[in-house]
């Protein structure tokens, strides 16, 4: 860890991502702007004036909305992941560890959901769901389930030949004792750069649906849904798409480094010479 603390990418990477949660956490008492503030005599306003980074089509800060829209994107991305990553996990286990008919359903439970791109099953599942909040989450979170519960197996098939395990599994100890206390502190290293990834790869994917329309409706501020609804203006006013789209990439950007950043160093002969 000492070599991720000392590489400037995660330093900076590692602040930005600081200064995100903090706008999610904060977001409405930092907000220059009320995220209901509408002024038509303001609209498409170019950045300056009291609007640092302009305003919208309907008069709105910017900045004030691309704040606001931080707390969805975090609240979407780390939920989604967070499910994904409990449940994928425990799946993994019980599939590595117990073998047999339960390997084999879990496994091609995993195997069915990786079969449709996820962006697309998305979109169907909550064309029937509808566009809330919860919906949004849990559909991403189940999604994302595969990534882990493949990782999960795959650790847990060579922890449990280890001496280690054998010997727990000769003095009687118990499959969940011997799951949870010998193997599941294989799966960490990994886990912990697959949810840093993950979690990039939520971000685009919520902003995505937002954009389609199936994220939260209005008037919940996405970083998606502001790309959506000022595209038609972007040809004289290129503002107001830049800004949310500069927000998506960096926050995605971030994760990302982070991700491998951690890779490096849990796992050397992933490294980069």
């Amino acid at each position: 860890m000492r070599r991720v603390v000392g590489d400037p990418r995660f330093v900076v990477s590692g602040a930005f991502l600081l200064v995100l949660l903090f706008l999610a956490i904060f977001g409405p008492m930092v907000a220059p702007y009320p995220d209901d503030r509408v002024n038509a005599a303001q609209q498409l306003k170019p950045p300056g004036g009291g609007y640092l980074l302009g305003t919208d089509e309907f008069g709105r800060d910017i900045l004030t909305r691309i704040i606001l829209g931080a707390r969805l994107t975090m609240l979407v991305s780390l939920g989604s992941v967070a499910i994904a990553a409990i449940a994928g996990t425990a799946m993994g286990l019980a599939a590595g560890y117990f073998g047999g008919w339960v390997e084999l359903a879990l496994m091609r439970a995993v195997d069915a959901t990786l079969s449709f791109p996820p962006f697309v099953l998305a979109i169907f599942v909550l064309t029937f769901l509808g566009p809330r909040l919860e919906n949004l989450i849990l559909t991403m979170g189940i999604l994302f389930i595969p990534r882990y519960a493949r990782v999960a197996h795959v650790v847990t098939l060579a922890a449990k030949e280890k001496d280690y395990v054998e010997a727990a599994r000769s003095i009687g100890a118990r499959a969940w004792r011997i799951i949870g206390l010998a193997i599941l502190p294989n799966v960490f290293a990994p886990l912990i750069v697959q949810i840093s990834l993950g979690v990039g790869s939520a971000i685009l994917i919520e902003s995505g649906l937002s954009f389609l329309g199936l994220g939260p409706p209005p008037p919940a501020a996405s970083w998606g849904r502001s790309i959506q609804q000022s595209a038609r203006f972007m040809q004289l006013n290129p503002h107001v798409v830049i800004w949310p789209s500069l927000a998506i990439s960096a926050a995605v950007l971030a994760f990302n480094i982070i991700g491998d950043s951690l890779r490096d160093s849990l796992d050397p002969r992933l490294r980069i010479i």
